[in-house]
């Protein structure tokens, strides 16, 4: 039988691991060893492997020895899919806080690479210490620029196996030199326009150097991304020697993205109505990951909460959202709206006793088109034209306009009154000219429904009997020897008797015109 797996193993690298044996116990037990070997396998290996020699063994010769290097191979998995990793722990005595003589460097040329500052301690001298301000030894001539450095190599009683302390000190001359800079890593969409590679230099690189593509120069750092497809370019800007230290170069990983079309904006221009309140949420393209402006610069965008205004918006599309952005296609916004309507008289008082509606409201609107009425100003409760109207309530009324399309944002706002005190007439003219042809007193009948009313004529003659069932006065005689005709010209005296029980009658003098 042939078991096949595709199970594969990775034991990670060889590790070394330099302890000082003070602090060390002298007589560990087994577990105590596996796990200081276990400890030194990298991140996800597992433990369950297999260690040759065993743990025993060195554990055996640590007791005998306890100064040197102690080496294991650990081993996971088995046969053809088996992997393997070195580990050894060198265990070393106290060493003295010795460091000799430090011969002064060559002078270091500023574009050259960096430099381990162990490598100029005398060979015989303890490595355990630290050069002062320089993280892991490390001396960055480029970083430093020119100039001469004073360089401190300390050894003190933190530094590992180190008995004692001492310190010696000594002096980097950093020359100048071309220097073209750090590497870099630029993306750029093609429709970004011609790009000053010189605005890509570290901030201290010379800028007296040349750009090269493919060994063409690019004339003045200037590259237009739209000239290149879609890819990755090696651009290198070379600086010519200065004191002997060489040419010095600097590459730039130059990624040309794609840049995809401006959207499709269908439906253009977007006409709104002021009323509608259209936001940034009306608006609408066909593309991938939208953005919309409000400038043609396309530095303001346009929240999907933000108000429109009549003008020009603008679209862009990112296929990816990380990706580039297209050019920007236009929107035209229009934002129409009607003026608020007008009436000619806008605190109109009516009497409860004709029940008044809103179609009495809208019988005092100046202009033609369709009337809304609302309960609020900006609420959107409309009231039908048969709702009865109340006393010191105010109404808003909107025009709906056909040449626009739109009902007005603005409304109008009317205040109604309702009361029904009777007016007596001085004086009325039954002349048949359908105007003021009897004497009405309105409402009278409403409000006195008992009421009784005579009229007599200068001599005092009766004239004239009526109350609530009788039709109004038109001038002729309804009573007495003069007859039923017509009455002269004059003035008449009447006397209204309410009867109600609480409101006094009332005489006086209306004049009679033909």
């Amino acid at each position: 039988m042939i078991n096949v797996t595709s199970e594969t193993f990775d034991a990670g690298e060889d590790v070394t691991f330099t302890v000082c044996s003070v602090g060390l116990n002298a007589t560990p037990n087994l577990a105590t060893v596996r796990n200081y070997f276990v400890n030194l396998l990298a991140d996800g290996v597992p433990t369950d492997g297999t260690f040759s020699p065993s743990i025993e063994d060195i554990r055996q010769d640590y007791l005998a020895n306890q100064i040197g290097s102690f080496t294991t191979t650990y081993t996971i998995g088995n046969g053809s899919c088996e992997d393997s990793v070195e580990l050894t722990v060198v265990v070393t005595d106290l060493i003295p806080a010795e460091i000799g003589e430090i011969t002064t460097p060559d002078p270091i040329c500023r574009n050259a690479e960096d430099v381990d500052l162990f490598s100029f301690l005398p060979a015989d001298a303890n490595s355990n210490g630290t050069f002062e301000g320089y993280e892991d030894g490390t001396f960055s001539p480029a970083m430093m620029g020119a100039g001469e450095f004073e360089i401190t190599y300390s050894l003190t009683e933190d530094s590992p196996c180190t008995e004692g302390e001492a310190s010696a000190t000594f002096t980097i001359t950093v020359l100048e030199s071309a220097f073209a800079g750090m590497d870099m890593d630029l993306t750029v969409c093609m429709n970004e326009g011609i790009q000053n590679l010189f605005e890509s230099l570290s901030v201290d690189a010379d800028d007296n150097g040349e750009f090269t593509l493919d060994g063409d120069v690019i004339a003045d750092g200037m590259m237009n991304p739209a000239d290149f497809e879609a890819g990755e370019y090696s651009v290198i800007y070379t600086v010519e020697a200065i004191n002997d230290c060489g040419d010095d170069t600097a590459e730039f990983t130059i990624t040309v993205q794609e840049t995809p079309d401006a959207p499709t904006v269908d439906g253009n221009p977007f006409t709104f109505c002021a009323i509608d309140d259209a936001t940034g949420a009306d608006l609408s393209a066909t593309g991938s990951n939208l953005t919309f402006y409000s400038d043609e610069t396309l530095n303001t965008m346009v929240a999907p909460e933000d108000a429109l205004v009549m003008g020009t918006y603008y679209v862009t599309q990112r296929i990816e959202e990380d990706g580039c952005e297209s050019d920007a296609a236009e929107i035209t916004v229009n934002i129409n709206d009607t003026n608020a309507p007008t009436a000619s008289i806008t605190n109109p008082s009516f009497c409860e006793f004709n029940d008044p509606t809103i179609a009495d409201l809208t019988d005092l609107i100046n202009e033609t088109g369709t009337i809304t009425w609302y309960d609020s100003e900006d609420g959107d409760n409309a009231l039908s034209s048969g709702t009865a109207l109340q006393d010191g309530v105010t109404y808003y009324a909107s025009l709906f306009s056909t040449e626009t399309g739109c009902e007005s944002s603005g409304r109008l706002a009317v205040t109604v009154t309702i009361e029904c005190d009777f007016f007596i007439p001085e004086g009325f003219s039954p002349n048949t000219d359908g105007f003021n042809d009897t004497f009405d007193i309105r409402f009278i009948e409403d409000l006195y429904p008992n009421y009784t009313m005579e009229i007599r004529n200068r001599n005092g003659d009766l004239v004239y009997k009526g109350n609530a069932n009788s039709p109004d006065w038109d001038g002729t005689s309804t009573e007495g020897s003069l007859g039923s005709g017509a009455l002269p010209v004059g003035a008449y005296f009447y006397y209204i008797d309410f009867k109600d029980g609480a409101t006094e009658p009332v005489r006086g003098t209306v004049y009679l015109s033909r």
